[in-house]
């Protein structure tokens, strides 16, 4: 499900369709005078899955919850109201939603991932007691990969790599696909049992610490590889590897 909608939804949505499997579904729920005709040219681009509008407010939390408890929605992604109003206005609506969405899930007793869009990082410790699942700050993202870019050209092959259909990606997976937990290892070891699979380990995530931003959320990357590590059921082991490799 899209919450919101602004000029990088088409391209959010073309992109998506190219990374899911056909039969997948995506609904688009905003308020917005001409979307209907947006969605209709949209629904020509698609190949892998089904678009469809609902219209409404994304702050109340009525419709949101009608439309969330009426489908099975796996994934939520809640976009900026950026073209219609300004940084902080469209931030304090997404912050009103986002608190929302955490309700709904709550007392329906869902469980569904939140990527949201925000405009001014400084709102993100703000943001963080919803408890989202993911924060892009759309403008530094875009401002960091042109930076290293200037930097060093040769990175736009692993760019292309990442941010295009078709090439690898970066997954998490459970940790006991990989090693036994029963007693502490060292990310040699787990590094070395992803690299059988076809896959390369660049860290693991703690589940223990997913709400710990002192902790980065429990996320280590490019770990000490001598260090010992206890790891627990539902810990995730970091990789970069091809959908086709993943098992």
């Amino acid at each position: 499900m899209l919450l919101g909608w602004n000029h990088k939804a088409p391209e959010i949505i073309r992109t998506l369709d190219q990374h899911f499997t056909k039969g997948s579904e995506i609904t688009v729920f905003a308020e917005l005078d001409d979307l209907d005709e947006k969605i209709e040219v949209l629904k020509t681009q698609l190949s892998n899955q089904t678009l469809k509008l609902e219209k409404g407010n994304i702050r109340n939390k009525v419709q949101l919850s009608r439309l969330i408890t009426s489908e099975n929605y796996q994934h939520v992604i809640l976009l900026c109201y950026s073209d219609t109003l300004d940084m902080q206005g469209a931030d304090a609506l997404t912050l009103i939603t986002l608190i929302q969405l955490r309700m709904i899930e709550k007392e329906a007793g869902r469980n569904f991932t939140i990527v949201s869009e925000m405009l001014d990082n400084r709102n993100r410790s703000l943001a963080e007691v919803t408890h989202a699942d993911d924060f892009i700050i759309s403008s530094n993202l875009i401002s960091m990969v042109m930076a290293q870019l200037a930097c060093n050209i040769k990175l736009k092959k692993i760019f292309d790599e990442f941010l295009t259909p078709g090439g690898s990606d970066i997954f998490m997976r459970p940790v006991t696909n990989y090693i036994s937990i029963d007693k502490p290892v060292n990310f040699y070891t787990l590094a070395a049992s992803a690299l059988k699979k076809n896959q390369t380990a660049i860290g693991y995530r703690i589940a223990s610490l997913a709400n710990n931003p002192e902790k980065r959320y429990g996320v280590m990357l490019a770990p000490c590889k001598e260090d010992l590590i206890q790891f627990a059921s539902g810990d995730k082991v970091i990789v970069i590897a091809d959908l086709k490799e993943m098992v």
